[in-house]
Order: C-alpha cells, then structure tokens, then sequence
C-alpha cells in the first residue's frame, strides 16, 4: 500500500527538517485520495485522571472527559507512600558520588553503622534474620530499623509477620514509605477482640497533580436536582460499558429514552453522543458517528473536546476534508484540553487543511502543535517545520538556602543512610513521599539529588511536579537514565528499553499491575516465563522485580516481537503488541481499513490505552534519542508518511538529532 504521512495519501519521501508547509501541499497533491475505514466495535477504556495518593502521572491526553474502569491488563503499580523523621545534622563525612556537585550528601551514619546495615540487609535477602540480629545488637545508631523490620515483616515466603509486630511497627513507623501495606497486612492478622493498629500518617497534599472534575465549569449539569445528577452520572456509565462492548446502538437508544431526556441537562447529552460517536467510528459507521459528534460539537464543544476529536476523525475517514480541518481546527483552540489533546487537533487539522487545499491555515496548525515538543504531535510537528524542539537538558536551578534547608528535612536525613546503607530504592521511596510537599525551590534541589544520585523514579515524579505546578520542563529529570543493565548487557537500544519502562512503571522497580503484571517492564509471570524457558510461580515470581531480570526479559520480549515476521521491525506494531497483545494486533490489523496512513492506524485502535501508549512510547523514544545525541529516524518516516521501523544506533556515532549527548 502507499504510504500516508501528513496528508491522507501523502508520499512525502522528501520531507526533511526543513521542510516548509508548501513543500507539504505540493507532494500531498501529487498523489490521489482515496479514504475509507472500518475499524472494529470498541472504545476502551478513557484515560483516569492522577490518583490523589500517586506521584504525578504524565499530562494527560484525554479525548474524553470523564474517566471509567481502567480495562483488563491496565497498568497502575500501587503507589508508594510516605516517609518518617530523622535526626539532627552533625559535622559529617559526604556520600560520594565519585563527582565534584552541589548536591553532595552529609553523612547520617557512622561508617561502622553503614557498614551494619549493608549486612542487615544483605543477611535479609538470603533470610538470615538471625545473623542479621546479631548486627543489629551492634547498631549504635537505629534510625534504618523501620526499613529493616519492613523487609522482613512483609517478605513473601520466608517470614511469618505476627500481628504484635506489625502493629507494634505502625506504632513506631506508621509514617514510612509502606505504612499502609502493613496497616493493610495488621487488619488481615487482628485478632478478634485486639486494639485496632494506628493508622498510616500521610504527608498533606502540597503540589500535587492538578486532578480534573468532569462536571467542573457545567453551570447546566450543576443546575440539576440531585436525583438527576445522580441519574446522569449512572446513566452515562451505563453508556460507557456499552460502548466498550461495542453496542453504540444500544447506548444511543438509553439516553434516546423519555428519562433521559427530561433528566439530562443538553452538555451531559452531549457528551454520551460524543462518546457513542467514537463507539460507531471504531465500529466503522463514519456518517453515524459525524451525524452525532458533529452538531454535538458545536452545541457543546466548549464542553466537550471529545465531540470534535470523533467528528473529526469520522469526517477524515468520510474524505470531507473541509468539515475535518474545520473541527480539529476548533479542538485545537478549545480551553478544556491538555497539551497532548492540543497538539494532536492541531497536527490533524493541518493535515486536513494541507489536503484541503487551504495552505495558509497548514502553518498555524503545525506552528501550534510544535509549541508542545514533549508529545507526539508536537514532535512530528517540530519535525514538519524543520525547527529544534526546545529540550532543556540542563539541571534546575539551585537555591543554596533551600538546599541547606532540605539537607536538614528528617526523611532526607533517613534517605542519606539508606544510600549510605545502599539501599537506593528504599531511599528513592522516601524522598519520593516529601516530593509534592516542598517549595519550588527546594523542589529544584530534590530532582538534583534525584539525578545525581541516580534516583530515576524520584526524578521523573520530582520533573512532573515542576512541569506542572511550575512550568519549568527540565528534561534530564523528566527522562533519567538509570544505571541499571539487563544481564548480558543490552541488545535493544537504551533509548527503547527506557521509553518503554517509563511509561510502564514510572522507572518503579517493585511496580504490579492490577492484572499481574510486575517490575520495571511490566512483565506477566506468563510472558517472563516464555522469554526464560522456565516458569514463575509462587514465590519465584519476586525474581521479576529485579531490574537485571526484568530488563533482560523485557528486551528479550521486544526482539521476539520485532523479530516476528508480521511485525518486520515496525515500531507502531511492536508497540502496540508488546501493550495490547499479538493477538489483539493481529485482530486490528485484519479488521481496521486504515488505508495504509500510519496514524490514521493509531487513531484507529480500539483501545484508548494502546492508542495513549503506543504514542507516549514513540515519544519516549524520540526525546531518549535527543538526549543521547542519536539520529531519529523513526520519527522522520512517520514526518515522511512511512511507517517507523526500528533502527540500532547504540553503536553508532552520536549524529545531529540531539548533537552532544546530554547530561552523560
């Protein structure tokens, strides 16, 4: 099939950096048009909004505005808690990092506490809590024991926790990062008629992610009685679920009823149209779905950007151009969207208007998308007007006042003995848990320690605090590259394994899925157990929280993919079957009648988590390209209307996508 870059039958082989939106018009219009579509029945499940107990998630891309359960095989590892207090600074050696910075570490233990305690923990691993005893008898200083008797409390085999233990370390340790795990255990292990365990300390708010209320700034859902309100909301659930079971007809006729008509205030109607019109654009009914998206639109679109985005794509597929740009066009102008959704409309109606034959309007589009370079529509769109993305791979800027303070924090303090102690995880943890409480200032000293001490999860979350609370985008801290290896080294490029781990765990090394899935890479004990040629039950299946095992199974995984003969080395298609399955793969490649366009393939992926996740992994990989001063050609085929194939270049010389590698 011909490929379909920019526009819908777009050859544009010639597009370089500095491509011009002219250069676009004219190789678009070379090449004849012919669009048509029928994508498979199935919305999937909408984006969640940030948990108010996690660390920031990424800036949403949302398309619909309201939330639903998360489908099978989501991943949402349980977020880590807080920290406890310390003890007072004292004259003391630093941390070395074997480096000259800013951010060095004044020494909590004594060099023969630190050395305890790296036995401790070394003895706990192998279970040896008897020998590990007897050095903690030694300690002249206790301030790690929270974290000790944690380990050994919550191992999965080898320990048998009491129920005296575990509250009698929520009495003493209810503020550690694992406090509610423990709470959680206590509760399963009361005895009948025993004092009930203190309950976990969290940390308030402070700077947390900026969650989103579906019905905020709805004077005419607001202005409903309360039993309607409360009707809406179920009946719109009822409307989700049979959307994602592919049954638009059927969701249309639940809020076609008398009920809910005289119920349902008109944006509320408008939203169940907007999502029972993406349900009859993946079941491949284009006119349907522009027949309930469209006038939904421009009733409610202030409202509901969704209503644009499936009109949209149902114009596209339908060949009226016109109508298409004009919709993406008013998405993308539209207040209530992130800048993932603001990028996409943007790229899509330039797209649309580039087809269309209305050139003026192409650069503004694309000029609007490229203002943010750190999603996937803006980079393409940086890539189509030949311009650098703005990345910012220097450290934040330091207040040396609020470092001094932050040095003084006790659960900074208790972090420097456990990295003393070399248990950077555990330290990572309770930093992680004072991560959304702090100033901007001390914010800016944390994501330095995060990086210079090889905190990658610290960083990220520390980086997303800044972005949004702040605005400041420090991309060292955004996309950190640990120091962890798979075993045997690394057969896929760095730059993937990292896009893929950073947006399957947030670089948590002990993250779990609801359905299973575990460690760095997200990898099902089924999966793990394919890739080893040996299997992972009961409690083997901790070997998966390794990020040597892990990572070595994770990219084994990806070859297997890549290497798959239907796959041929196609990243969109590893990707999308490395989240969603080979089989769910296999299904959408049979059944979607995507006209060989690229992202017209992506958008039309039933699911919204693969869809979001194939997008953020290639973004990943664009920026992790950029960082290490690599090439990116993956994004220069799909720039060009190619589809992006996997290109090796760790062992290649640093070339002009990023020029000097950053931050290494």
């Amino acid at each position: 099939m011909g490929s379909r870059g920019f526009g819908p039958s777009t050859k544009m082989s010639g597009i370089t950096r500095t491509a011009c939106a002219a250069h676009l018009l004219a190789a678009a219009l070379s090449f004849s048009c012919a669009i048509s579509a029928h994508a498979v029945s199935d919305l999937g499940a909408l984006e969640n909004g940030p948990s108010p107990s996690e660390a920031l998630n990424e800036n949403e891309r949302w398309y619909d505005d309201q939330a639903i359960s998360p489908p099978p095989g989501e991943h949402d590892p349980r977020a880590e808690e807080n920290a406890g207090p310390g003890i007072d600074i004292g004259d003391q050696e630093v941390v070395e990092t074997g480096r000259k910075s800013r951010t060095d570490l004044p020494a909590v233990l004594k060099p023969a506490d630190a050395a305890l305690y790296r036995e401790i923990f070394a003895l706990q691993d192998k279970a040896n809590w008897k020998e590990a005893d007897k050095r903690i008898a030694k300690l002249s200083d206790r301030m790690l024991l929270g974290h000790v008797y944690y380990e050994r409390y919550m191992h999965p085999t080898a320990y048998r926790t009491s129920y005296k233990e575990l509250s009698g370390w929520m009495d003493a340790y209810r503020d550690h990062p694992g406090a509610d795990n423990i709470y959680e255990l206590a509760l399963r292990r009361r005895p009948k008629g025993s004092r009930h365990p203190v309950r976990p300390k969290h940390e308030s708010p402070g700077l947390r992610s900026r969650t989103r209320d579906a019905y905020q700034g709805r004077p005419s859902f607001h202005a409903l009685s309360a039993a309607n309100k409360r009707y809406v909301r179920k009946t719109q659930r009822r409307v989700r679920i049979y959307i994602h079971r592919g049954q638009p007809t059927r969701a249309l006729s639940l809020i076609n009823s008398p009920k809910a008509q005289r119920a349902f205030d008109t944006v509320s109607l408008d939203e169940s149209r907007a999502h029972i019109a993406s349900g009859y654009f993946h079941a491949g009914k284009d006119r349907k779905a522009l027949e309930l998206g469209g006038p939904a639109a421009e009733r409610s679109g202030k409202y509901i950007p969704a209503s644009y985005w499936w009109a949209g794509l149902a114009a596209w597929r339908i060949g009226d151009y016109s109508k298409a740009a004009k919709l993406f066009g008013a998405m993308a102008e539209s207040d209530l969207k992130s800048e993932w959704t603001t990028a996409a409309a943007a790229f899509w109606a330039a797209r649309a208007y580039l087809v269309d034959g209305q050139p003026g309007q192409v650069n503004h589009n694309l000029t609007l998308a490229a203002k943010h370079p750190r999603t996937f529509y803006g980079l393409l769109a940086t890539r189509a007007l030949g311009v650098e993305p703005p990345f910012e791979w220097n450290r934040p800027k330091m207040d040396d006042r609020a470092w001094e303070s932050l040095k003084r924090e006790p659960k900074v303090r208790r972090a420097i003995a456990l990295i003393q102690a070399d248990q950077s995880e555990s330290a990572e943890r309770e930093l992680k848990s004072i991560a959304g409480t702090l100033s901007p200032e001390a914010g800016r000293a944390l994501a330095n320690v995060a990086i210079e001490y090889n905190l990658p999860s610290l960083a990220l979350r520390s980086g997303r605090i800044l972005s949004q609370n702040v605005d400041e985008n420090y991309d060292l801290a955004l996309f950190p590259m640990p120091d962890w290896e798979p075993r045997n080294g690394f057969t896929i490029d760095k730059a993937l394994v990292f896009a893929v781990m950073r947006q399957e765990s947030n670089f948590r090394t002990r993250a779990k899925s609801h359905a299973g899935a575990r460690g760095l890479m997200q990898l099902m004990p089924k999966t793990a157990s394919f890739m080893a040629g040996k299997r992972f039950r009961g409690s083997q299946r901790q070997q998966l929280f390794d990020p040597e095992v892990n990572m070595s199974l994770g990219q084994k995984y990806m070859e297997h993919l890549l290497e798959d003969p239907s796959i041929n080395g196609d990243l969109f298609y590893t990707v999308a079957a490395y989240n969603g399955g080979p089989g769910n793969l296999r299904k959408w490649r049979r059944r979607t009648d995507y006209q060989g366009d690229p992202l017209l393939f992506i958008e039309s992926i039933p699911l919204f988590e693969t869809r979001d996740y194939v997008e953020r992994v290639l973004t990943n990989l664009w920026i992790y390209r950029y960082r290490l001063g690599q090439p990116v050609p993956s994004l220069d085929a799909i720039a060009a209307g190619e589809w992006p194939t996997y290109t090796p270049l760790d062992n290649q010389p640093t070339a002009q996508a990023g020029g000097k590698a950053a931050g290494l």
